[in-house]
């Protein structure tokens, strides 16, 4: 579990970089549990070819002074973006000044709440379909967390949002499609003006209805209660 992941990584102090090197792991939930834990999160936030990273280039930059973190990511998205079809999307988040954002996120979180749990997510970037492919996985949708900040808030809440952000990204890039096994093993574009290189969870009903683990452990994750979880004196 992540959990058991931060408990290991508090055994050595911290990391200054932490690569998930696995499908869907550069998400705002996994990446807030281990705030603190790393000067940086490495992932992506769709499928990973199956091949994985490329070490024989990767494993550099990963020995670098400085910039190590946008080496890595360059030489993974080079690798995928000039050798192979399948495409990668990936990003890096700065681990230590997680706290603030959750506090900002909060703000239009408890504000837009209904309409985020209303609003129809049609045309959000989404690295995994659910309403289609539900019947062969457990995932939820896992939506990019700009994508549903975009469409939810007005454009001057956006914009405030977005400021805040910009202040975690250190580094994305994408190429303009993705392979997806899980999803009809087919592939997908991606909305540039969307992509963020994280997703986000949203509590909908749908997914409490195919799967009660969705109800109850979400609201048990940190970054539920930092966020979505409202004070009664809100």
């Amino acid at each position: 579990s992540i959990r058991t992941i931060r408990n290991g990584i508090d055994r050595f102090g911290g990391l200054d970089f932490l690569l998930f090197d696995a499908c869907m792991m550069q998400n705002i939930e996994v990446d807030y549990q281990l705030r603190g834990k790393s000067k940086a999160f490495i992932g992506s936030p769709a499928e990973v070819p199956g091949e994985g990273a490329p070490y024989n280039t990767v494993l550099r930059p990963m020995f670098q002074d400085d910039n190590y973190v946008q080496g890595i990511v360059g030489k993974y998205y080079d690798y995928y973006s000039t050798s192979y079809s399948y495409g990668i999307l990936l990003s890096a988040v700065d681990g230590m000044n997680l706290e603030s954002f959750a506090s900002a996120t909060r703000k239009y979180v408890q504000q837009y709440k209904q309409t985020l749990m209303d609003m129809d997510y049609t045309g959000v970037l989404d690295y995994f379909k659910f309403d289609t492919y539900y019947s062969v996985s457990e995932f939820p949708d896992y939506y990019d967390i700009n994508g549903i900040m975009q469409k939810a808030l007005s454009a001057e809440d956006y914009a405030a949002w977005k400021a805040e952000y910009d202040k975690v990204i250190i580094c994305k890039a994408n190429t303009d499609i993705w392979y997806s096994a899980l999803m009809g093993k087919q592939y997908y574009s991606v909305d540039s003006h969307q992509y963020s290189g994280v997703s986000m969870h949203i509590p909908l009903k749908k997914y409490a209805d195919v799967n009660a683990w969705f109800a109850g452990s979400y609201y048990d994750t940190d970054w539920a209660k930092a966020v979505w979880i409202a004070d009664e004196t809100e």
